[in-house]
């Protein structure tokens, strides 16, 4: 299976030069709105559950609540992919001034988020998926609950460990409205600002916090293979030139690429 992400001209080539993809804090973009409603979503089951519990069951959910409530910015970065490599939704994004659609294997990226403690997971669209997620998630840790004693402490660090958990799957609801783009992510665990792999960017207002991820790498002839399949060149008045200038970049960078190739939707200045 692959996986494309789409940038523009110059974010491709950053990409090329740097082997590695910029993962974005999820909280300086326009669907930190939804991550907040998988936060508000899962306090709400939380809340609604605690009643049905035994005592240690109780007191999980109950400091499941509480930190829910305290940790709605923590610091989660995000790098996006779809599974369709020439959409004109997409294209309209990041294309303005001509863009790519970078196809990888999805193993690779797999690959390239284990090492680095990230998920690669598919975006959720639908309220009541977003609902079975969350009470799935849960199921577990209630169970462990009710065979052992627990200290307040003890019930504490494990409420952490399911918020801390759950930011990677609230990372991956969306608006259904947003459903045909089959958007999947790779999504970090809660990471501190003080980590050696964040940056800030200049971004379309302010900037920008961002994780920078390494890409999966391994050499293949002499060139390093980054699991790139292809690179596809957006609606542009010269997609030709366009698909030399890249070819000749991947060349002098020594990336290895499966294939090029160009967007079949007319250019007209998306």
């Amino acid at each position: 299976m692959k996986l494309y992400h789409y940038t523009t001209f110059s974010g491709a080539l950053g990409i090329l030069g740097s082997k590695s993809l910029w993962a974005s804090c999820i909280h300086f973009l326009n669907d930190k709105e939804e991550f907040r409603h998988g936060i508000a979503l899962a306090s709400e089951i939380a809340e609604g559950r605690i009643n049905t519990q035994g005592l240690n069951g109780k007191r999980l959910l109950g400091s499941i609540e509480k930190i829910l409530h305290t940790v709605r910015r923590n610091f989660v970065c995000v790098a996006s992919f779809a599974e369709n490599g020439d959409l004109l939704s997409q294209w309209r994004g990041y294309a303005a001034l001509g863009g790519v659609s970078l196809g990888f294997h999805k193993s690779a990226l797999e690959a390239a988020g284990q090492r680095t403690h990230f998920k690669l997971l598919k975006c959720v669209y639908d309220d009541s998926d977003k609902i079975k997620i969350i009470n799935n998630y849960l199921e577990p840790f209630l169970f462990e609950l009710e065979e052992q004693q627990f200290s307040d402490e003890n019930i504490w660090h494990l409420a952490e460990g399911w918020v801390a958990g759950f930011h990677v799957y609230a990372s991956s609801f969306k608006d259904k409205s947003f459903a045909e783009e089959n958007e999947w992510r790779l999504i970090s665990d809660p990471t501190t600002i003080d980590h050696d792999k964040v940056r800030v960017r200049s971004g379309p207002g302010f900037p920008i916090p961002y994780f920078d991820l390494p890409l999966q790498q391994s050499l293949v002839e002499g060139q390093t293979d980054l699991g790139l399949d292809s690179i596809m060149i957006g609606p542009h008045s010269e997609q030709e030139l366009a698909e030399t200038a890249f070819s000749i970049a991947a060349v002098t960078k020594k990336i290895r690429v499966e294939t090029f190739t160009r967007s079949s939707i007319p250019y007209r200045s998306v």
